[in-house]
């Protein structure tokens, strides 16, 4: 396997980009990225640590809540075959208040002061992005189907407090988790739908990628999406 290094994620950065393209708000945040540079890579942490620099202050601002709920570590997970964190640094001309250690699974970002130019009065230090204090990522523990069957009603609760137009969240209502596939990676989780409404919208996100977006913020890995029709069964 390709060794995850700095070399490695710039050469593929553009690749990583177009793979974003492919979700909802994807070509938002490609085109975001688009100004930013990858700077470092930390191994030392687990999943590795890609740390990237945004070159302006409002793709700062625009960038950090997909880098929260993890739209660019999934896109290199998809492109690369590698799972990662990313941490989203401001320009150079804006100066972090506090620079606490990264939580790992927290993944908490301090708030952000912006540097005045000499001269001018500086305005008045506030929290700029508003973010997530409790997320169920869980790294470093292997994907099981077990672990997702016994949080399901948590998982969708938590989705349905952040899906903002709700059809996502209904339609996992009306589903449960009845199998892992790990023959191949990523792997694939599938899910029995009861009502052929909730099958129909559950499809349709899978193919769009919104759906693994959804359940990769609360399960912490990338799995592929496979919807049985109600009543159907698993090919044996």
């Amino acid at each position: 396997m390709q060794e995850f290094d700095i070399q490695f994620v710039c050469s593929e950065w553009e690749h990583i980009r177009r793979r974003i393209k492919t979700v909802h708000n994807g070509s938002k945040v490609a085109a975001l990225l688009g100004g930013c540079c990858p700077i470092d890579v930390d191994k030392n942490c687990v999943p590795p640590l890609l740390i990237i620099r945004a070159s302006a202050y409002y793709q700062y601002r625009n960038l950090l809540p997909f880098v929260e709920e993890d739209v660019v570590s999934w896109a290199i997970e998809m492109t690369l075959g590698i799972a990662c964190q990313v941490q989203l640094l401001p320009p150079l001309d804006v100066v972090p208040r506090v620079q606490p250690p990264l939580n790992v699974e927290l993944r908490v970002q301090p708030p952000l002061v912006a540097v005045s130019p000499a001269g001018q009065d500086s305005p008045l230090t506030q929290p700029l992005v508003k973010t997530r204090t409790i997320r169920r990522q869980n790294w470093f523990e292997p994907l099981k189907l077990e672990r997702i069957q016994a949080d399901w009603m948590q998982i969708k609760q938590l989705i349905s407090e952040e899906d903002k137009d709700g059809e996502i969240a209904e339609a996992l209502s009306a589903c449960q988790p009845i199998a892992l596939e790990m023959d191949e990676y990523p792997p694939t989780l599938v899910l029995q739908a009861i009502n052929a409404a909730a099958q129909a919208t559950l499809t349709r996100h899978a193919t769009d990628g919104s759906l693994m977006l959804a359940l990769l913020n609360e399960i912490g890995h990338v799995c592929r999406m496979k919807i049985l029709a109600p009543g159907s069964s698993l090919p044996s």
